[in-house]
């Protein structure tokens, strides 16, 4: 038969299991109920734990008070809820991701509460209840506020604590401040300027005492007694700018901020030249839209901000001067007076004498390309001409075979008008009508004739005639000619001698006869009346 199971007495121990971990910790023995062998109950830790213990079958509404992060929750054999000491008990895990501290539910529940970050934080913690006018230093960017059973303020070292939101970039749009009194934290906004302060004054017994501060980057506080100094916290004092045109910063003589706004000029300098030690380097700079300045050793800058030195020309851009530049980069005006006709070609020099391009010196002047010698036709002004007499009627012309040197041609009044026009250049063959009786001849830029209407008087070429003439247009080159008629003059005169005899004597007959007539009728009348 079967032996009966006896436990014996020993001072060596028995049958069992072996656990991982601490005991009470990590885990609990507990006993198999089926047939008593060991077991190992582990209890995993967390983050945050329950701090109640609910419990089961007619007691599921029970809860007792239970920390579980060094009880477990455990029931009996009527589901009514113990705390033991056993091991630790539940709770949850919370992301490491941030900072976080524990708090319970309405049920104790662990909860994993992250604090909000903020920009800038409270200083002090505030107690409650009968110490809610009690209060202790506590920086909250690092530490929160908590209270003991007896609403004592307590400074904990877990998470972040209270603060405030600002907008923008901290140590530039804005620096932490504190309400003194509170310690609650304030966003001082510090807002951008166009031009800053260079210096920094202190107050009261310092009003005097000035420190070299940069404001774009620094700003000007004072310590209890007023002394001045130069804080990192934040950007500074300064001016604002219109935008409306271009200025750069400079600053007044205590240190303050100015806008300077650079006076507009016709020609700007091209080169900037160096100060003390490099008074002699110059750099290439077009000041129409950059301005010099120097470093900390005098070497030349060429800055981006605003436009630069200059000289003032008179007359209209383009028109009555262009710009140039001399050895040194400084800029000069070149007048181009105005005249009353225009070349209308631009002859190269050197081994390009020969060479001549299209360019109307009403809009244009005539330019070497960098090889001094090809022609260009530049449209930065106008170019060469001459003046003609205004108080008389004239027109333009071109001396020789091109239309580089205009010259004045002046109206007279012809007997003969030539009726042609012909052209220059490429066109020197191709002709077309023009009485210039009323109208006048010319050429475009590419030689082409013109027959200019001449509204204001301006007549063109033609011929004076003597004597009795007729004009005549040679049919090919519409040239005007006179053509004299002398030759039966003498016979015209002595048939008017003639006729003017011939009516002489007739009226002499006339008159003579009427007289006789006369004289007859009045011996009749003696007759019959007897007078």
């Amino acid at each position: 038969a079967d032996k009966a199971p006896t436990c014996t007495a020993s001072t060596t121990p028995g049958a069992g299991t072996n656990c991982t971990g601490t005991e009470h910790t990590d885990f609990y023995c507990k006993d198999d109920e089926a047939d008593g062998a060991a077991l190992c109950m582990y209890t995993p830790p967390h983050d945050c734990y329950n701090k109640k213990c609910t419990g089961q079958q007619d007691y599921s509404t029970t809860v007792i008070d239970c920390d579980q992060s060094v009880n477990v929750c455990k029931f009996n054999d009527t589901g009514f809820p113990e705390c033991s000491a056993d091991s630790r008990g539940e709770g949850v895990n919370c992301s490491h991701s941030d900072q976080f501290y524990c708090n319970s539910d309405e049920s104790g529940a662990g909860l994993c509460v992250v604090p909000p970050v903020h920009t800038c934080y409270n200083t002090k913690c505030w107690g409650n209840a009968i110490f809610s006018k009690v209060s202790i230093d506590c920086d909250q960017s690092s530490n929160r506020c908590t209270f003991n059973g007896t609403g004592y303020p307590t400074c904990t070292d877990t998470t972040r604590g209270a603060g405030v939101d600002c907008t923008g970039t901290e140590h530039t749009d804005f620096y932490c401040g504190k309400n003194i009194t509170t310690g609650d934290a304030l966003c001082k906004e510090t807002p951008p300027h166009d031009c800053y302060d260079k210096t920094c004054t202190g107050e009261q017994d310092y009003n005097t005492t000035v420190i070299d501060c940069d404001q774009s980057v620094k700003m000007c506080k004072f310590n209890d007694t007023g002394f001045p100094e130069c804080s990192a916290d934040s950007r500074g004092e300064g001016v604002n700018c219109s935008h409306s045109e271009q200025f750069y910063c400079s600053h007044d003589g205590s240190g303050a901020g100015l806008c300077v706004v650079p006076p507009v000029h016709s020609c700007y300098n091209s080169k900037c030249w160096g100060n003390a030690t490099f008074s002699k380097v110059s750099i290439d700079c077009d000041q129409s839209s950059n301005r010099c300045t120097f470093n900390g050793t005098g070497y030349p800058t060429c800055t981006d901000t605003t436009r630069g030195a200059g000289v003032d020309c008179n007359g209209t851009d383009h028109t009555d001067f262009y710009c140039q530049q001399n050895t040194i980069g400084g800029a000069t005006c070149q007048q181009t007076p105005e005249h009353s006709c225009y070349s209308l070609q631009c002859q190269g020099t050197g081994n390009k004498t020969g060479t001549y391009i299209p360019c109307d010196g009403a809009t244009n002047r005539c330019g070497l390309d960098a090889d001094g010698s090809t022609p260009l036709c530049i449209n930065d002004a106008r170019g060469s001409g001459v003046d003609c007499n205004t108080s008389a009627s004239y027109y333009c012309g071109y001396n020789g075979t091109q239309l580089k040197d205009a010259i004045c041609i002046y109206s007279e009044e012809y007997d003969c008008f030539d009726n042609i026009c012909t052209g220059a250049l490429a066109f020197n063959e191709s002709t077309i009508g023009c009485n210039q009786n009323t109208h006048h001849c010319t050429v475009n830029i590419t030689g082409y004739p013109l027959c200019i209407n001449a509204a204001n008087g301006t007549s063109g070429a033609g011929v004076f005639c003597k004597g009795h003439f007729s004009c005549k247009q040679d049919k090919e080159t519409g040239v005007a000619s006179c053509k004299t008629s002398h030759g039966l003059l003498p016979l015209y005169i002595v048939i008017g001698i003639i006729a003017v005899v011939v009516v002489a004597g007739i009226v002499v007959w006339f008159v003579r006869k009427r007289m006789g007539g006369a004289d007859d009728r009045q011996s009749l009348l003696n007759r019959e009346t007897g007078y």
